[in-house]
């Protein structure tokens, strides 16, 4: 990060004291255990920590200044520059702002309702061939992420990719006006965090709102296969381009081949082949390609680049012990991509004829007054599609089993557990040592606790 002085941060924060100090910082952390000398400290309140009580320790530690709360009172005997604010996260975003606006770097933002994340690490896998590239870490996509991944930024890149999730409305926009993105991808916008924006119409409206700070001249780009997506956009009427599978999207992909472990698809008069599994992941690396076409990247580059693309960590994610095939997608889950997994297990299943498919199926959160149909409806569809054994865990665990049950006429495996726990003590006794298993829920489901369970129990064999 470039330097500021704290008489400069304590103008661009609007600080409630005036700062005289011609001290300068160069970086800014919320994490004493990581924080390095001469950076600024920001003092955060969660649910669960209060960042005020490691101010001192951040001073200790070599911290130039402390962004805090105007009520903060520092113990005696603990001496640093305090720039008060009425809001500590506010003022870091208001920081980013303002550093985003001296740095030279192209900025890519990136919202979705699912497979931001793998677009994002799947553009930098492509992009940092090319181009010195900044991009964030695990999914630094919030009020707090976001504004860290900015000031993350050096002098040297040339390309950052930023990541802008959404739970509530109105955060894309804030924290697009944050990152004034140059290119601006919406890879979808899907039944998810349906429960805090009532409608599909509204998350359509909250993930288009990215635009709100593109940059003069910039690139909207957005996934014409999404329901409802470009509609909006021409209806709102945006500049837009769009990608999809379909010819009638301007970047478009044909012959497209999705094999279990595998896919493939063709562009511009070249084939693309992924080493990652799954429809949705065509539909991430077809946002990928949009993005990097819109930077100047020709098909045969990203063909070439994102061949050895090995995929993201809990984003199906394979894992093999011995004969067992674990694929772990234990990061989030919503219907649509519940669906997605549900076919996958199913290509595999088939590729895989003499072994057992097994679901271990997560609750989907957040999905409010939609939540039984919506879980009722994954379970027809699991049971619906020849998986062998549904395990199904959390408050709509029955309603899953029971609906898989009812669509298989009887014929899948179906468990219901209260919880990841309850199902942890299970798996020993309804597992094989050659089962395929897909395991899949909202983050909250904590199914990355199933996943290590299984390495326990199987690892070795």
């Amino acid at each position: 990060m470039k330097e500021f002085s704290i008489s400069e941060l304590a103008k661009i924060v609007r600080a409630d004291v005036k700062v005289n100090s011609d001290a300068v910082f160069a970086g800014v952390s919320t994490d004493t255990r990581t924080i390095g000398r001469g950076q600024c400290f920001v003092a955060i309140k969660g649910e669960n920590f209060d960042g005020h009580e490691y101010v001192g320790l951040a001073f200790e530690k070599g911290a130039a200044c402390a962004i805090v709360n105007r009520d903060f009172d520092m113990p005696a005997g603990l001496g640093g520059v305090l720039v008060r604010v009425a809001d500590p996260v506010v003022a870091m975003g208001e920081l980013a702002r303002a550093y985003r606006r001296r740095i030279g770097a192209k900025i890519i933002g990136i919202t979705g309702s699912a497979g931001k994340t793998t677009t994002r690490q799947m553009s930098y896998h492509v992009l940092s061939k090319f181009f010195k590239c900044h991009a964030a870490i695990k999914s630094f996509n919030n009020n707090i992420g976001v504004p860290l991944t900015i000031m993350g930024i050096e002098a040297s890149h040339e390309v950052a990719i930023i990541e802008l999730g959404s739970n509530h409305p109105g955060e894309i926009e804030y924290l697009s006006r944050i990152a004034e993105p140059d290119v601006a991808v919406v890879v979808n916008a899907l039944e998810a965090h349906i429960e805090n924006f009532g409608s599909v119409g509204a998350i359509i409206k909250e993930k288009v709102s990215i635009a709100a700070g593109l940059r003069q001249g910039g690139v909207l780009i957005v996934n014409d296969d999404s329901e409802g997506l470009a509609e909006y956009c021409l209806a709102s009427g945006f500049n837009y381009t769009t990608f999809g599978k379909s010819r009638h999207a301007d970047i478009s992909a044909s012959n497209i081949k999705v094999d279990a472990f595998s896919s493939e698809f063709w562009i511009e008069g070249q084939c693309v082949k992924l080493a990652v599994p799954g429809k949705g992941n065509i539909d991430n690396a077809l946002a990928a390609w949009a993005l990097c076409k819109s930077v100047g990247i020709s098909a045969g580059q990203f063909a070439e680049a994102i061949a050895d693309f090995a995929g993201v960590a809990m984003r199906l994610e394979q894992i093999r012990l011995g004969q067992m095939l674990v694929i772990s997608d234990c990061y989030n889950a919503n219907p649509a991509s519940m669906k997605n997994a549900v076919e996958l297990l199913e290509t595999i299943g088939k590729a895989e004829k003499n072994r057992r498919t097994v679901f271990i199926c997560g609750q989907m959160l957040e999905l409010g007054e939609h939540s039984d149909r919506l879980h009722i409806e994954l379970g027809m569809r699991i049971g619906g599609g020849g998986v062998g054994v549904v395990m199904a865990s959390g408050r709509w665990g029955q309603m899953v089993a029971e609906a898989a049950r009812e669509a298989s006429a009887g014929e899948i495996e179906a468990y219901c557990f209260e919880n990841t726990d309850e199902l942890c003590n299970k798996l020993s006794n309804l597992l094989r040592n050659d089962d395929i298993i897909l395991i899949k829920g909202s983050r909250g489901a904590r199914l990355e606790v199933a996943v290590e369970k299984i390495k326990e129990l199987f690892g070795s064999k």
